[in-house]
């Protein structure tokens, strides 16, 4: 039997019949990213003028715009120009600059999954913060210094245990993670991936008991972080016995969380007013 090769450099029936799948596929992906962006810029825009017209003294969206340039009322300008669009564009350049640091942090580590909440780096940021408020007092210019400081020796320690001959993108997040392994493991025991401490009310009834024992009885760090951690687990008992219906489900579980969680996180603001 004799084998027909192609020629080198002419492709084959098969090849190219593959070559103009790989085109579609990506000038489909490419269609879908443009509508998704038009999409997000004009929610973007809309929740921006939401934001100029909200507040003590609403402007209506129609007398937004004019306002901007210059063509609305001497109140309307005063209100949106100068009162509400510096803290619209703060918010703006900051939520930019989140996404733009995120984006740069996967590329640089080749991995999707690599956010800095993810890998453990927010978490040391909070750790270095919640240390020194608790602590030591400290003001918020040093607090922000060390939260500052916190993440970057998180990030440094994290590196520096993935470190195997060069830095494996899969290892850098094996490692990150295992900073916030605390959060996959209770995940994993609810089987529920939106089930973090945080979400389901957890971290509000350790934040409610702390507050509580600081504004009300002054009490010092070690009570607090011993009450903090009291009421973390009053917290967890009363979520799975309010969830408990001959069992408990994970989206029972998750539900009741957040509800507790909502109602927790007004009994601190009313301690801190």
């Amino acid at each position: 039997m004799t084998t027909v090769v192609a020629p080198t450099g002419e492709p084959t029936a098969g090849s190219t019949h593959s070559s103009g799948w790989i085109r579609a596929a990506r000038r489909a992906e490419s269609v879908r990213a443009r509508r998704v962006s038009v999409v997000l810029a004009v929610v973007g825009v809309v929740a921006f003028c939401v934001s100029l017209s909200v507040g003590d003294f609403p402007i209506p969206l129609a007398d937004v715009v004019p306002a901007l340039v210059g063509l609305g009322t001497d109140d309307a300008e005063f209100i949106v120009g100068t009162l509400r669009l510096p803290r619209a564009l703060a918010a703006v350049l900051v939520g930019a600059a989140f996404g733009v640091s995120g984006a740069i942090f996967q590329a640089l580590a080749r991995n999707p999954l690599a956010s800095p909440d993810i890998i453990g780096i927010t978490a040391g940021a909070s750790t270095a913060a919640v240390a020194l408020i608790v602590l030591a007092s400290a003001p918020a210019v040093v607090v922000s210094l060390g939260s500052f400081a916190g993440a970057l020796a998180t990030a440094t320690a994290i590196y520096l245990l993935a470190w195997r001959q060069g830095v494996s993108a899969y290892r850098l997040v094996l490692v990150g993670a295992a900073f916030g392994v605390s959060g996959a493991i209770f995940q994993a025991l609810a089987r529920n991936p939106l089930a973090s401490p945080d979400l389901i009310g957890i971290t509000a009834g350790a934040s409610t008991a702390a507050v509580a024992l600081i504004v009300l009885a002054s009490a010092p760090a070690v009570v607090v972080s011993l009450g903090s951690f009291a009421g973390a687990l009053a917290t967890a008992t009363a979520i799975y016995l309010l969830a408990w219906r001959q069992g408990v489900s994970a989206y029972r579980l998750v539900l009741v969380g957040i509800g507790l969680g909502a109602m927790l996180a007004s009994i601190t603001s009313y301690l801190l007013t």
